[in-house]
């Protein structure tokens, strides 16, 4: 609101003044903490993509992984013997581990009465297990939901930056 000679403000006051002159000066910043963050933020993103794909490709091709599901299908099989659920030739594994288990396994529980079975039939499954699937621990502390949540937000910085580029 001042009106008066520039030059009688004091350093801050002018710095002010003449920011108030810039055209866009919003979007011009949005664009630059946009541009100063971007590298950042990309490079963590793929890297943690990166780790989910790694794991994923680990677990698709991890022969004891394929041993304990093939365990775990035999028993589901020997569970349902006499209904029409027996003989399966596969399962959606999402929808069976929440049947099995309500939590950590326990001695009573079908999950662990399959590790106590796994143990009998193939003992160094466990061992194998571990040992094949390294990337999956830390890949399962990933949070899918967040990581698509700031791919969702980087998308729309960089609209905003086109948006603030198109309007220049």
């Amino acid at each position: 609101a001042y009106d008066g000679d520039v030059s009688l403000l004091g350093s801050t006051e002018r710095y002010f003044a003449e920011l108030i002159t810039v055209p866009r000066l919003t979007a011009r910043l949005r664009a630059w903490v946009v541009k100063m963050r971007f590298s950042g933020q990309a490079a963590d993103l793929h890297a943690r993509l990166q780790l989910l794909c790694a794991a994923l490709s680990e677990l698709h091709s991890c022969e004891p992984m394929h041993e304990a599901l093939t365990l775990m299908l035999a028993l589901g099989n020997a569970l349902n013997a006499g209904t029409p659920r027996s003989n399966a030739q596969g399962f959606r594994l999402d929808a069976s581990l929440a049947q099995i288990s309500s939590g950590r396994p326990t001695a009573s529980s079908v999950l662990g009465f399959l590790a106590r079975h796994a143990q009998r039939v193939a003992p160094e499954l466990p061992e194998a297990l571990g040992r094949s699937l390294a990337q999956l621990a830390p890949a399962c502390r990933v949070d899918p939901t967040e990581l698509a949540s700031e791919l969702r937000n980087l998308q729309a910085d960089l609209e905003s930056v086109k948006a603030a580029i198109a309007s220049h």
